[in-house]
């Protein structure tokens, strides 16, 4: 898995559709999925994030729909 921790606040900004996050990324629209006990403000445990964690392949890159989700 890979570890980039880079604040995406601005590609949310910029953007009006998904893009490639990784895992450890994080932004200040960070909003915790209600199914993870994990207090960790990463991309992968974001109510925005889908990493296909549903198909039990789980992979460090997966999608930020904040645009699709927010409206």
């Amino acid at each position: 898995m890979a570890f980039s921790n880079i604040d995406r606040s601005q590609d949310i900004e910029n953007s009006n559709s998904e893009f490639l996050v990784k895992s450890t990324d994080y932004c200040r629209y960070f909003e915790i999925h209600p199914y993870t006990i994990l207090q960790r403000n990463e991309c992968w445990t974001c109510k925005y994030s889908n990493f296909a964690m549903e198909t039990g392949s789980f992979t460090d890159t997966g999608l930020c729909r904040y645009h699709i989700i927010s409206k």
